[in-house]
């Protein structure tokens, strides 16, 4: 069935008058038999009869969904909330399996048989409700619950809500590593690099109490760690805490990959280019060996690989490795995915870069489109999609423009990973050189030493991000005892 035809079949859907409410009028509609063959890739009635109840509770979801949203909107929402279910599914059978008190069992039943019926908030009341009795007689029973109700606000980007139930978990169950540890991802992924930084060190503590050095969960909470010291600007001890980690991997695992991708991060950080590529195509080469061409983690090693290239200034080579992680993440985690809009916000860098400017703010936009609706406003890398689209306006000649777009980005950094992060003085230093081609020289220096002074401290004197503000002041201050008759060319970071 063609897209066209099957967005027909859609349509007439929803303009039937099919009950939802009741399975046998489903059953009987050839429409949405055929649409079920086309996303599920098997015959109607062996997809039915596989998990009868919780299969045509599937469809019941497909087709409510369809209400609001268009065809392709409503095959990316329910491949993604089938892949949250699962891993969901997964954690419930795994807390199930060490449980021996039947009125737990029987919430996780319960709980279990909710999420297949794709009723989260009736799961959350499930488990809310019982944590109020296990509180007060079973602690670890109410950590679990909480651990499982976060796992899922988490899921769906509800930072806030999921890390007051990590936190509780942690409260009841403070000698499990794992959610401490799961705190720091929560923090991490909030853009709280502090606290994320702080509840990994927790979470390390404890492992290296129990289970010692050289432990697998040891390593993967190195691992952890040293991204956050990455994300947070602090590279060489990110660089510190990696080969850590990898000194307790295996050559073929996924964990060795993302060891590989990390440190490869931190020498494209230090512009040491050749050799992060190395290290991201190591990566790419176990990701492809053992989970494949069409999988997240791939999608990150081509993300990875292109981001580096666009560094380097091959921007063809950017464009073509970007475009395929675009490809796999849109068919694996979906279009509205954090992980999506990185590779959008680096497709519009190179093409910014290449002085593809339309294409640039189309990329910018959707970037920032997808994070507005996932991570919201106050997000690091909605911080990036504002500062992207304001360089574009900038090199447009649309200074006022640019300014403002920048410094919205400066704004939601100072507010989440503060005054002294590289990604705070590139916007800083953007904004200086766009004042510079303005021949505002007083204003320019202003904001290229407040960038100068960031990146000395955070990445050291020689750093070329540091080279360059300080190249920035020196020039601004030459122009400003001479009377230029031309405007600098603008050159952005």
């Amino acid at each position: 069935m063609s897209s066209t035809s099957l967005e027909s079949s859609l349509n007439n859907i929803k303009n039937s008058n099919i009950s939802f409410d009741r399975p046998e009028t489903i059953k009987e509609n050839v429409e949405l038999k055929q649409i079920v063959e086309v996303l599920f890739g098997k015959n109607y009635e062996d997809f039915l009869l596989e998990q009868n109840k919780n299969n045509t509770q599937l469809i019941i979801h497909l087709s409510k969904l369809l209400d609001e949203k268009n065809i392709f909107e409503t095959i990316e929402l329910l491949h993604k909330e089938q892949e949250k279910r699962e891993k969901l599914l997964i954690e419930l059978e795994k807390i199930k399996s060490d449980v021996t008190e039947d009125s737990f069992t029987k919430v996780l039943n319960n709980a279990e048989q909710l999420l297949s019926e794709f009723k989260y908030k009736e799961y959350h009341e499930v488990l809310e409700n019982y944590d109020e009795i296990a509180y007060q007689i079973r602690n670890k029973e109410s950590a679990k619950i909480n651990f499982l109700r976060a796992q899922e606000l988490a899921s769906r980007f509800e930072f806030e809500n999921a890390i007051k139930c990590y936190e509780r978990a942690v409260e009841r169950d403070n000698d499990n590593y794992m959610y401490t540890n799961f705190l720091g991802s929560v923090y991490d992924d909030k853009g709280d690099y502090i606290n994320s930084i702080k509840y990994y060190k927790l979470s390390l503590e404890i492992a290296l109490a129990i289970d010692g050095e050289d432990h697998y969960n040891t390593a993967s909470i190195y691992n952890n760690l040293g991204l956050a010291y990455s994300h947070n600007g602090e590279h060489a001890k990110a660089f510190e805490y990696f080969e850590k980690s990898l000194k307790n991997r295996h050559d073929d695992d996924l964990n060795t990959a993302s060891n590989y991708n990390n440190i490869g991060l931190i020498y494209d950080a230090y512009g040491e280019y050749d050799k992060a590529i190395e290290y991201h195509v190591k990566a790419l080469k176990i990701d492809i060996k053992l989970v494949g061409e069409s999988h997240p983690n791939t999608a990150r090693d081509y993300n990875n690989i292109g981001n580096t290239y666009e560094h380097k200034g091959n921007y063809k080579k950017a464009i073509k490795f970007l475009k395929t992680a675009i490809k796999i993440n849109s068919e694996t985690v979906g279009e509205y995915h954090p992980s999506t809009a990185i590779n959008y916000n680096n497709l519009g860098n190179a093409y910014n870069n290449k002085e593809a400017y339309k294409k640039a703010l189309k990329y910018y936009s959707k970037a920032l489109e997808i994070d507005l609706k996932t991570l919201g406003e106050n997000h690091p890398e909605t911080a990036k999609d504002y500062g992207g689209l304001g360089n574009v306006y900038a090199r447009l000649e649309d200074f006022d423009k640019g300014i403002e777009y920048i410094t919205i980005a400066i704004n939601i950094n100072l507010r989440t990973i503060g005054k002294e992060h590289p990604d705070t003085a590139i916007g800083y230093s953007n904004i200086g050189l766009i004042y510079k081609t303005l021949e505002e020289y007083d204003k320019a220096i202003e904001y290229l030493n407040l960038a100068f002074t960031i990146n000395k401290k955070a990445l050291g004197k020689e750093h070329h991000l540091t080279q360059n503000s300080m190249h920035g002041i020196a020039l601004c201050e030459f122009l400003k005892s001479k009377t230029p008759k031309k405007r600098c060319i603008l050159e952005l970071n």
